[in-house]
């Protein structure tokens, strides 16, 4: 949560790094146990923000982005589905944009926004190449 502040800016670290100079010299190891202790806590804190947040990667033409390769897989930009029948999708939309929130892998969903004229044509396209996808709709007009 703090790391962004500190890894931009030269004069928090050396005002932290001098102060953890300090607190070794006048305490002892326990304060490093307790900053390493620390860090562990931010990484993982940092990691599980990071994991969990929804960022949508703006594409101007989505279905450029999709193809079935000659294997019959699903091809999303450079991600490949592994198994093709464990390939999970869902389809939003608001009143500019069209989302597809896609998941190829085990490494987790792959989220697009994307002009919502392209909506219809990209259902058309899902429906007619991989008529087995698991295709859940939040449409709302």
């Amino acid at each position: 949560m703090l790391w962004p502040y500190i890894k931009n800016s030269r004069t928090i670290q050396s005002l932290l790094f001098l102060s953890i100079l300090l607190l070794v010299f006048w305490q002892g190891y326990y304060v490093l146990l307790l900053m390493v202790l620390f860090a562990v806590v931010e990484g993982l804190t940092a990691f599980y923000v990071q994991r969990n947040t929804t960022e949508w990667t703006d594409i101007r033409d989505i279905q450029a982005l999709l193809a079935i390769d000659k294997d019959g897989k699903l091809r999303v930009g450079m991600e490949q589905a592994t198994h093709p029948e464990s390939v999970k999708a869902l389809l939003k939309r608001d009143k500019k944009y069209g989302y597809l929130q896609i998941t190829l892998n085990h490494h987790g969903p792959l989220r697009y926004r994307f002009p919502l004229q392209q909506l219809e044509p990209l259902q058309q396209w899902l429906h007619t190449e991989l008529p087995d996808l698991q295709l859940e709709h939040q449409l709302r007009r």
